[in-house]
């Protein structure tokens, strides 16, 4: 029987509510508790569903999580392009929904503005009116990255394409400031109501032959447009989930003296963390899509996208 060690389990316990703190709440609806990770330690299960994250790979798993805390907090919680963060750590970040402008999570605000933006564009008659054509690839793959996401099986092909793109090229997300965000909030509360009366006069199965050619590949069109304004409908501005604390719990001896600390959970959990971090620096990049562009289509309900977006979703309720 291995000695009781009640320190390692003190400071495993705080870490893991720090270390917990930074994640997207729906990117693992259920914390694992320590009880379950001193349990695992002792075995060769390598995704047991208590700590395991579904959506995430594996390499990206709460023990990677954990031992790079110091290098996500050392970047601002934020996704950079630069080649000093290194390509995991970029991948771990949108993954977990750790940098909200900066994930595939329906509920980040910035995330499903940008969707809507890209869908706008994709169904525009002339898309190079708005950005360039690597700016669109750059909205096509971000698009059926977000879709993959929301399908939530496990796989990963388009998400790691995307961020490859992104790490790689030159384009990044639109992030909105404030002010730009409140305007955009109130344009697709018009940009909805126009569409939903439109598509409610607009069956399916009129869809002209031009629009049904042109999306036939593009399989999250309704999906993504139908989310984005569901749950603009349903969220707050700037609301965001918060993640909940991991309660305190009573270990007693026997448990404690069985645990291996030597298990990777706990090895990445009693890695120490920076109190005094040395902050990046922000990074300046060019968005897909210029942010004045952005706004003007927008608060033109769509442009000319808005009649191809009626007969796609014409009987579906939005």
């Amino acid at each position: 029987m291995a000695p009781f060690n009640y320190d390692l389990h003190m400071e495993v316990q705080a870490n893991l509510v720090e270390k917990l703190s930074i994640l997207h709440p729906r990117a693992m609806s259920l914390k694992p508790s320590l009880s379950a990770i001193y349990a695992e330690s002792n075995t060769c299960i390598e995704k047991n569903h208590a700590t395991y994250a579904r959506n995430i790979p594996y390499i990206l798993q709460l023990p990677f999580i954990f031992a790079h805390y110091n290098d996500i907090v050392h970047a601002n919680r934020t996704a950079l392009k630069s080649s000093v963060q290194s390509t995991n750590v970029s991948r771990a970040i949108w993954y977990w929904g750790i940098d909200p402008t900066h994930s595939f999570f329906k509920d980040h605000e910035q995330i499903r503005y940008n969707i809507i933006l890209m869908t706008l564009v994709s169904m525009s008659a002339d898309p190079n009116e708005y950005t360039t054509i690597e700016g669109q690839h750059f909205a096509w793959v971000f698009i059926m990255a977000w879709v993959e996401q929301l399908e939530n099986k496990g796989n990963f092909t388009y998400r790691d394409h995307f961020i490859d793109i992104w790490k790689t090229g030159q384009y990044d997300l639109i992030v909105f400031t404030e002010a730009q965000k409140q305007r955009v909030k109130y344009a697709i509360r018009a940009l909805k109501e126009k569409i939903g009366k439109g598509s409610k006069q607009q069956a399916m199965g009129e869809v002209s032959s031009v629009v049904a050619e042109r999306f036939r590949a593009f399989r999250g069109a309704e999906w993504s447009l139908r989310w984005c304004f569901v749950h603009e409908e349903s969220l707050g501005i700037g609301q965001e989930f918060g993640v909940d604390s991991v309660m305190e719990v009573d270990i007693d001896d026997k448990v404690l003296c069985r645990v291996n600390w030597g298990a990777p959970m706990l090895k990445s959990l009693l890695s120490s963390i920076d109190r005094y971090p040395d902050t990046m620096e922000d990074e300046i990049n060019p968005f897909w899509l210029d942010t004045a562009k952005a706004l003007e289509l927008v608060e033109d309900e769509g442009g000319d996208a808005t009649d191809a977006m009626t007969q796609l979703f014409g009987g579906m309720s939005i």
